[in-house]
């Protein structure tokens, strides 16, 4: 049975410790890189574990990613994988302690906020679309100003019933030049 790479790793170490060895001597035995050696020597983590911590982003970042993505989609002109990349990098590097995403992140990303790449481009799965680009506001929009003040002054004027319907200012009009 072969014995894994950090096994062999750990081998040479405890061979380089015991002395009497270079450490080029026991990267040749041992078919492993002096530099890694040097740095297990005074004990960097390994680099699967030191990329883990970038797979990981503030969740408040992430749902501004997520709603960059949708606000793309819903314009008609959704990002490509690059282009994702290229503005989590962009967001990153204008955060304190400046650092890089990962491709494993954003793999992550899409499976975790249901993002779909369809040729090079991504697209939100349809449970997650949002619907307006202004954001959850679902009240109606208000009116100008100079058209509720119009409606008023033709209810003061009684050319109108009320000033919720135009419907109902035509009609008083309309009885009135009958």
């Amino acid at each position: 049975m072969m014995a894994s790479r950090e096994d062999l790793l750990q081998q040479a170490l405890d061979k380089y410790n015991q002395g009497g060895h270079t450490l080029q001597q026991i990267a040749k035995e041992f078919r492993v890189p002096v530099h890694t050696l040097k740095k297990r020597r005074k004990d960097h983590p390994r680099r699967p574990v030191v990329l883990n911590r970038f797979d990981v982003l503030p969740q408040p970042l992430e749902d501004g990613i997520y709603h960059w993505i949708s606000i793309q989609a819903d314009l008609g002109v959704p990002p490509t994988q690059l282009e994702l990349h290229a503005f989590v990098g962009r967001v990153l590097k204008a955060q304190p302690g400046s650092r890089v995403a990962s491709l494993q992140w954003i793999d992550q990303f899409k499976i975790r906020r249901s993002i779909v790449l369809s040729g090079d481009t991504l697209m939100l799965h349809k449970d997650h679309r949002v619907d307006r680009v202004e954001g959850d506001d679902t009240k109606e929009p208000k009116e100008p100003q100079h058209v509720e003040e119009e409606k008023s002054q033709r209810v003061e004027q009684g050319e109108c019933e009320s000033s919720d319907s135009d419907d109902s200012c035509f009609i008083v009009r309309w009885n009135k030049k009958r």
